[in-house]
C-alpha cells in the first residue's frame, strides 16, 4: 500500500493538478491512516475541479492500487468507516464521505449499510454517477435485477459512453430473460470496449439461450482470448458444443472449467450429462456425485445420475434415484400448497 501511495505521489510531482491522481492519493492516504495527507489531497482535488463521482479514480485504483485493495484487511476498512463517521457527523452533506464509507461497507459485505450510504449520496446529488454504479451492483448481489437495471439506466443517462454500465445493465436484463434488451446492451458495451471479456461471455450466453450456438461459441472464444482464466466462458462454450453434439470439445471445455473453478457444481453436472451421452457412465456417475456434494438439492444432477445408472444397467441405484426425485417433487408440491 505504501508503494502504491508513493507511486501516486511521484505522479503528482510531474502533474500536481491531475484530479484523479489526487483522489487516488487521498484514498490511499486514508487507508494508511494518514488523515492529514488524506484531507490535503482531497482539498487539492476539489480545488482543481475533481469530478465528485470518482469513477476515474476507481479505474486508476484498479490499475495502480491493486496492492492496497488486496492488503486492506477488516481493520483497515473499520478504520476508514470510523474516520468517515466522524466526517459525516461534522458535515452530514459531505457526499464524498458517504461514498468512501459506502465503499468500505461494500468491501466488508455490509450491503444494507452500503446501500444506505449511496441513497444518502443520491439525496444530496441526484446525478452522482458513482452512487448509481455501486448501488446497482449491490442490487445485483441481491438478485434485484429490475432495480439494478434502473440504476444502470441512470448511469447511462449520465455517462452514455460508459461500457461497464451497458454491460451491467445487460447482465440485469439477461437475468430477467429479456434477451433482446440484454443483447442490445452487450453490443453497446463491446462497441465501446471491444476487449471487455465478460461482455463477450455474457453475450455468448444470450446467443446460447436463443439457440444460436455458432455465434455463442465465437463470443466465448473471444472472451477466452482476452481472459484465458475465464471459467464461465469455458462452461458456456462447452454447453454450446454439447447442444451441437460435439461432445469431445464440450468435455474439454468442462475439464478446463473444473480446473479453473473446482467448486462450481454446474461444471460437474454439465460434464456428467456429456459423459452419459458418450457412454462413459462410471465417469458420469462420479461427476454427478461431485455435483451433489457441492449442491445436494440439484434435481437435474440426481436425474443425470439416474440416467447413468439406468443406461449402464445398474437398475437398482437408478430406481433409487428416480424414487428420490418423485418424493422430492411431492415434497415441493406440499410446500407450495394446492
Amino acid at each position: 500500500m505504501a508503494r502504491a501511495l508513493a507511486a501516486f505521489e511521484a505522479a503528482l510531482e510531474l502533474d500536481p493538478e491531475e484530479t484523479s491522481t489526487l483522489l487516488a492519493a487521498s484514498e490511499l492516504a486514508l487507508l494508511t491512516g494518514d488523515g492529514k495527507k488524506h484531507r490535503r489531497y482531497l482539498r487539492r482535488a476539489r480545488h482543481f475541479g475533481a469530478e465528485e463521482d470518482t469513477l476515474r479514480f476507481w479505474e486508476m485504483l484498479r490499475e495502480f492500487g491493486q496492492e492496497a485493495r488486496e492488503n486492506a484487511g477488516p481493520d483497515e476498512h473499520d478504520r476508514k468507516i470510523a474516520v468517515m463517521d466522524a466526517v459525516i457527523r461534522l458535515s452530514p452533506d459531505d457526499d464524498h464521505a458517504h461514498v468512501t464509507r459506502g465503499l468500505a461497507h461494500f468491501a466488508k459485505g455490509n450491503d444494507d449499510l452500503a446501500i444506505a450510504d449511496m441513497e444518502a449520496v443520491l439525496q444530496l446529488d441526484p446525478d452522482h454517477a458513482a452512487a448509481y454504479m455501486l448501488r446497482g451492483i449491490l442490487f445485483g448481489n441481491r438478485r434485484q435485477w429490475d432495480r439494478m437495471a434502473g440504476d444502470m439506466t441512470e448511469l447511462i443517462r449520465l455517462r452514455p459512453d460508459d461500457a461497464q454500465a451497458y454491460y451491467q445493465r445487460g447482465v440485469a436484463h439477461g437475468e430477467q430473460d429479456l434477451l433482446e434488451e440484454a443483447l442490445a446492451d452487450l453490443y453497446d458495451a463491446i462497441r465501446l470496449d471491444p476487449d471487455h471479456a465478460d461482455a463477450h461471455r455474457v453475450r455468448g450466453d444470450c446467443f446460447r439461450y436463443r439457440g444460436n450456438y455458432d455465434a455463442a461459441i465465437a463470443d466465448f472464444g473471444t472472451a477466452l482470448e482476452l481472459d484465458s482464466g475465464n471459467a464461465a466462458a469455458h462452461l458456456g462454450r462447452g454447453a454450446a458444443y454439447r447442444m451441437k453434439g460435439d461432445l469431445a470439445r464440450a468435455i474439454a471445455d468442462y475439464d478446463n472449467a473444473a480446473r479453473l473453478k473446482p467448486a462450481d457444481p454446474l461444471t460437474y453436472r454439465f460434464r456428467g450429462d456429456a459423459r452419459v451421452a458418450t457412454g462413459d457412465y462410471d465417469l458420469a456417475t462420479t461427476d454427478c456425485d461431485r455435483a451433489l456434494q457441492l449442491s445436494p438439492h440439484d434435481s437435474i444432477a440426481h436425474f443425470t445420475r439416474g440416467n447413468a445408472h439406468l443406461f449402464s444397467e445398474h437398475l437398482e441405484p437408478a430406481l433409487a434415484v428416480l424414487l428420490h426425485l418423485v418424493v422430492s417433487q411431492f415434497e415441493i408440491a406440499d410446500l407450495r400448497g394446492p
